[in-house]
């Protein structure tokens, strides 16, 4: 393996097999990228896009040891990595401190940073968090501070995995816009699943098929064009891709007129703050209600204080009763947007039998909702596995199984279907479909409004910490199929 900074990217054969799995996630695969070049790397979920990434960046093997074998690999040694997960990137307390820790790595002198960190901080919409503790940033703040640190590292080759994937749609277009000014002199490589919004910023495509196998590496256009029918096979998220789903998806409105959940005046609050007003908020049995909002908004508090992890002031009612913390957790069940928050079990296979097991479930019964959630989040070949071996979209997919397996009267779900492909989006929204029409009631966290027009009865907008319902799609809802 050599490492050069100005000659570009060179692939020829690689082959890399995980320890533990029969099949090969990479082989024989090639390819070149040159100096400058702004990459994009698209394919399903588990296909190993950012498998790749890593191997590119050096993480692979400096940082973890993963067994492959190249006839020549030409990799940079100046590098920037924005990971999934940004929590897995931060070592320091404070937002400005992350920053300056990239700073002064790149040896910027002390009285030039307060200035460059502004200027960091504004680009990705973070200039009024400055002096905020990081823990308190929500995932889509923590993706703008991850990009604000690679640009202040300013590295020759940049690295980027889903860097938007939780970050708000306008402030995506912002980032994207803002980023690519600065750009220019770097060689970047992008894995993004909706590809939309960094399309006009790329010069080729790289489409790996569901084996890690090379299916086109080529000019965008061309991709475009004459690829149609392969992005569709592996699930990539283009403009009008729905289109090509013969059964398309559509809200489910239920004639309903019991209360599910229920409050007035209700507060949440935070190191004894108040953080969150719930001023008035009914919403029906068997009703899919979508949440919306800005990064910061309050959206994951919403959920976590309906669950029951917050402290409150006020009464929410469940089924018109007041439920304790404990009851709460059996008739309910709430998906985190970090899935690796709720691995507890060594397998897939046993996280998804753990909730099944606690409740009592027979064994038959048990063995056959396994199977059947195995197979419907694609997730049978990887049964055996640790859930941290899995990628972003898998982890999800697992999480989101092992929450619903025991068909719960309400699921909170925070943005499930971010890091996941067309196709994984879809099983996922049907998923949660079935269960709604069995009667449970769903309330989903989801940055993507025209997602949510598709399965959502109501939308309710999170603005500075309050809540309000969307009425110009409950209209829209209400001229569609009533069940």
């Amino acid at each position: 393996m050599r490492s050069k900074d100005n000659i570009g990217i060179t692939v020829k054969n690689l082959r890399l097999k995980y320890p533990g799995t029969s099949r090969k996630q990479f082989d024989k695969l090639s390819f070149r990228i040159e100096p400058g070049e702004k990459i994009l790397i698209v394919g399903p979920s588990g296909g190993g896009k950012s498998t790749l990434l890593q191997l590119l960046s050096s993480i692979i093997p400096r940082s973890y040891s993963v067994p492959f074998k190249a006839d020549e690999l030409v990799l940079p040694t100046s590098t920037g990595v924005v990971f999934q997960d940004p929590d897995s990137q931060f070592c320091m307390n404070l937002v400005c401190e992350e920053v300056a820790f990239s700073l002064e790595n790149n040896r910027v002198p002390a009285d030039e940073m307060d200035r460059i960190i502004l200027e960091l901080l504004s680009t990705v919409g973070l200039r009024n968090f400055k002096e905020q503790p990081i823990r308190t940033l929500s995932g889509g703040q923590k993706q703008r501070l991850a990009i604000a640190c690679l640009l202040a590292s300013s590295p020759s080759y940049v690295f980027l995995d889903e860097p938007t994937a939780m970050v708000d749609e306008k402030g995506t277009k912002d980032i994207w816009e803002s980023v690519q000014k600065v750009w220019d002199q770097q060689t970047v490589i992008i894995v993004e699943h909706k590809i939309h919004l960094v399309l006009p910023f790329i010069d080729r495509i790289l489409l790996l098929d569901d084996k890690g196998q090379l299916v086109v590496f080529d000019k965008k256009e061309k991709v475009l064009r004459d690829y149609k029918e392969d992005l569709v096979r592996f699930g990539i998220w283009y403009e009008d891709s729905w289109k090509h789903y013969i059964d398309p998806l559509y809200p489910l409105h239920f004639e309903s007129t019991t209360n599910m959940i229920e409050s007035e005046s209700y507060q949440v609050f935070r190191n004894k703050k108040p953080i969150l007003t719930i001023k008035d908020m009914t919403i029906f049995h068997q009703e899919w209600i979508g949440i919306i909002g800005e990064n910061g908004a309050g959206k994951s508090t919403l959920l976590e204080a309906i669950m029951g992890l917050l402290p409150t002031k006020g009464e929410l009612l469940l089924e018109n009763k007041v439920y304790k913390r404990l009851d709460r957790a059996v008739m309910m069940t709430l998906v985190f947007q970090n899935p690796e928050m709720q691995f507890l079990q060594p397998t897939v296979k046993k996280e998804i039998e753990y909730t099944l097991s606690l409740l009592g479930w027979e064994e038959n019964a048990k063995k056959y909702r396994v199977e059947e959630l195995l197979q419907q989040f694609s997730l049978d070949h990887v049964k055996d596995m640790p859930p941290y071996q899995l990628s972003l979209g898998q982890k999800k997919g697992l999480v989101i199984a092992s929450c619903i397996a025991h068909r719960p009267s309400i699921v909170l779900a925070d943005e499930p279907t971010f890091g996941q492909d067309a196709l994984n989006t879809r099983e996922i929204l049907l998923a949660l479909q079935e269960l709604q029409k069995n009667g449970t009631t769903i309330i989903m966290v989801c940055h993507d409004q025209s997602l949510l027009d598709r399965v959502a009865t109501r939308i309710y907008k999170m603005d500075q910490s309050t809540i309000s319902e969307n009425k110009s799609n409950r209209e829209d809802c209400n001229k569609r199929v009533i069940l």
